[in-house]
């Protein structure tokens, strides 16, 4: 699958490279915005499945630093944004939204994030909002001590998954989307559960949509000591 879908990309961006020299004015804009979409996405997609060889061997090596929650959500929706990748839903930060500063690798949160918020584009019908937030579980909210120090994002939309799915979202290559899917879910939840010091959860109601969580420790104490690896990212 990781091949299949890699060749399909150079498919496109050797396409678009091929046709450059032979259009002018707007035409090339918009191969130009096609080859570095193409190139964007093959980066992605080896970096993803290299993080997953790595995260199922044990071999993953995390990068930890200081991170602001709402700096990090904005991030993650503009880009989908800029990238035209909303696919007409309304894609938007809670107003509810709490600004949190923890210790996390801000990359691989961002991972967790971005599936998160794919699933929910691709689960709901075009026009539907996805809403992405994040809060204290310390501001009155926390339900035990352990809760204190902790804090949780959440992405919710309106579509209901069926008991069927429920059962099996977080199994490895399970997909309601065809060919070449299926790895979203199982991502977030070893990447949250063996690395980040987290855990996933989600809820999925009539008339409450779907809302997916992931709750972490704001000093995961596996994170803090670990002094920068020397391999390149």
């Amino acid at each position: 699958i990781f091949f299949h879908d890699i060749l399909n990309t150079v498919q496109k961006l050797r396409i678009a490279v091929d046709l450059i020299d032979e259009v002018d004015g707007e035409e090339k804009a918009q191969l130009l915005q096609v080859t570095q979409k193409a190139v964007q996405r093959l980066t992605q997609e080896i970096q993803a499945q290299r993080d997953l060889t790595d995260m199922e061997s044990r071999e993953l090596i995390l990068r930890p630093r200081a991170v602001r929650s709402l700096d990090l959500m904005q991030e993650l929706v503009e880009s989908y944004l800029d990238r035209n990748l909303a696919h007409d839903h309304l894609l938007w930060v809670s107003p509810e939204s709490e600004d949190v500063t923890f210790v996390t690798d801000p990359v691989k949160m961002r991972r967790v994030l971005d599936n998160l918020i794919r699933n929910a584009l691709e689960a709901d019908d075009p026009g539907s909002t996805v809403t992405v937030g994040c809060r204290s579980l310390s501001s009155g909210t926390a339900s035990s001590t352990a809760d204190a120090e902790m804090f949780e994002f959440w992405v919710h939309n309106h579509a209901v998954m069926p008991e069927s799915v429920q059962r099996q979202v977080f199994q490895r290559s399970f997909t309601t989307k065809g060919r070449g899917r299926g790895l979203g879910t199982y991502s977030v939840k070893l990447l949250t559960e063996r690395y980040l010091e987290g855990e996933v959860s989600f809820t999925s109601h009539p008339g409450e949509g779907t809302v997916f969580r992931v709750r972490y420790p704001l000093m995961p104490l596996s994170l803090i000591h670990i002094s920068e690896p020397t391999r390149p990212y």
